[in-house]
C-alpha cells in the first residue's frame, strides 16, 4: 500500500510539502538583511563540484566562465547587499521555493554567482522540490547550472 501512495504522490500534480507562498514580510525582511550566512558545507558543496575530475567536460557543458576553487569569495560585506538582492530576485524568477528551514548561501567566483541550497527535511515529511542543491548564475542573475549537491 505504501508504495502505490508514493507513486501517487510522485505522479500528483500536488505538492507534498511545500514552502507556503512568500509574504511580504517574508520579503522584506529577507532583502533587509541581503547576504545570508554561510551555512554549514557550503563551501565543501563548491569545492565537490569545482574539484570534480569531470569539471572541464561540466565547464565546457554549462559555460561556466571563470569560476574557480581559487576564486571562491562568500558575498558578506554591505557592498555586496545590491548581489545578495538580486540573487534573490532571480531564485524566485526561476521558481526555487525555499521552504521554512532551507539555508542559501552566495558566493562569487570569477564570472558567476555560486549559491549552495541546503534542504531542510523534517521526520517523515516528503520533499518534491528535489535534493539539495548548487545553483549556478551568469552575471546577469540567469541560472546557468543547477547540480545535486
Amino acid at each position: 500500500m505504501k508504495t502505490l501512495t508514493l507513486l501517487w504522490l510522485a505522479l500528483s500534480p500536488m505538492p507534498v510539502a511545500s514552502a507556503p507562498a512568500s509574504d511580504a514580510n517574508d520579503t522584506a525582511t529577507r532583502l533587509e538583511s541581503a547576504c545570508p550566512p554561510e551555512h554549514r558545507n557550503a563551501r565543501l558543496r563548491i569545492g565537490n563540484l569545482l574539484g570534480s575530475p569531470l569539471w572541464p567536460e561540466i565547464r565546457a557543458r554549462f559555460d561556466f566562465g571563470t569560476a574557480s576553487v581559487e576564486d571562491v569569495r562568500l558575498l558578506s560585506n554591505p557592498d555586496d547587499r545590491e548581489m545578495c538582492v538580486r540573487l534573490f530576485e532571480a531564485m524566485e524568477a526561476d521558481g526555487t521555493v525555499l521552504a521554512p528551514g532551507d539555508k542559501v548561501t552566495f558566493f562569487k567566483s570569477g564570472n558567476r554567482y555560486l549559491i549552495p541550497i541546503a534542504r531542510h527535511r523534517p521526520p517523515g515529511v516528503i520533499r518534491l522540490d528535489g535534493p539539495s542543491s548548487l545553483d549556478v548564475y551568469d552575471a546577469d542573475f540567469r541560472i546557468i547550472g543547477r547540480f545535486a549537491a
